[in-house]
């Protein structure tokens, strides 16, 4: 793991038992010794507190170290009312392919979005890499998924092809897929039903919301 990579990480983290303490970042620098601007570094994983201050901040929040420092389960609920809950999911620049199914990096960043109390879904997210979407999906916005395999027409999905993590708009046809994309410089790729059987093609999930960089 990288530094940068442990910086996301112990943000998420901080972000979460802050929400579940329900204390501001105000408080909680106060609590600890540090002043608001330097605890507002380490939520936005611009910079990480040294050992002794990560040992303050987990009696503080009465904790271990590692439960700041590790990965943890990024679904995890950060806040709720009656019936939606706040979740805080990873967003990943690639995704990896594996002999048992879709495979994920360490991710880059995090962004948060509502659900249903009793859903249980998974959700993620994708950065998009390339033109291939122009001019819906620029190159740095980000999309979030719901984890699904089956398909529906027209709808947009994240796709792993050819070592690649795609955004298309998927059309399917009698004989399988076809994979298409907004910019007209970019061919459909056609996908056969045996290439989704034995898993050279994998649908990631479906394209719920987009978060556009400005």
């Amino acid at each position: 793991m990288n530094d940068q990579e442990q910086k996301q990480i112990f943000s998420y983290n901080l972000i979460q038992y802050l929400q579940r303490s329900g204390k501001t970042q105000r408080e909680a620098a106060d609590a600890i010794g540090v002043s608001p601007q330097t605890f507002n570094t380490w939520c936005k994983g611009i910079a990480l507190p040294r050992m002794g201050k990560v040992q303050r901040l987990a009696d503080y929040f009465q904790i271990s170290k590692t439960d700041l420092l590790d990965l943890h389960d990024f679904s995890s609920v950060i806040s709720s009312d009656a019936s939606n809950v706040l979740i805080c999911i990873p967003v990943y620049e690639q995704l990896t392919e594996l002999d048992s199914g879709v495979g994920f990096d360490s991710p880059i960043y995090f962004e948060h979005i509502c659900k249903e109390v009793d859903d249980r879904v998974d959700y993620l997210g994708i950065r998009v890499t390339d033109s291939s979407m122009e001019p819906r999906l620029m190159v740095g916005d980000t999309v979030i998924l719901k984890r699904q395999e089956n398909v529906s027409n027209n709808d947009l999905f994240a796709i792993l092809w050819n070592h690649q993590t795609l955004i298309r708009r998927i059309k399917p046809y009698e004989d399988g897929l076809m994979l298409l994309a907004s910019n007209p410089t970019f061919d459909p790729i056609i996908v056969s039903q045996s290439q989704l059987q034995n898993k050279t093609v994998q649908i990631v999930g479906r394209v719920i919301e987009m978060r556009v960089k400005f």
